[in-house]
């Protein structure tokens, strides 16, 4: 991998809440440099992208790993810039 900074702009953080993207595009797995991904800008993740996230999912049928490593974890890694409150 390499380690090359990547910028995710607004409209594609929209297009990952709503899991019309994954993680993976921007990153590799399984060994994956997180750290290389830079939010610019906040978008703030609505209960509209929730639910195109849930359809895209049922659509999509993604296994529990793909759904936790391509989706999940890394969207709750970066919660603070999809505006997802710390629990």
């Amino acid at each position: 991998m390499s380690n090359s900074t990547v910028s995710i702009r607004p409209e594609q953080m929209k297009a990952l809440a709503r899991y019309e993207e994954t993680f993976d595009r921007y990153i590799e797995l399984p060994d994956s440099e997180e750290d290389s991904l830079v939010f610019p800008g906040k978008y703030q993740m609505t209960l509209d992208d929730l639910y195109a996230a849930l359809r895209n999912l049922l659509e999509k049928d993604p296994t529990a790993g793909e759904f936790g490593d391509l989706w999940f974890y890394p969207l709750s890694r970066f919660a603070d810039a999809f505006g997802i409150p710390d629990a």
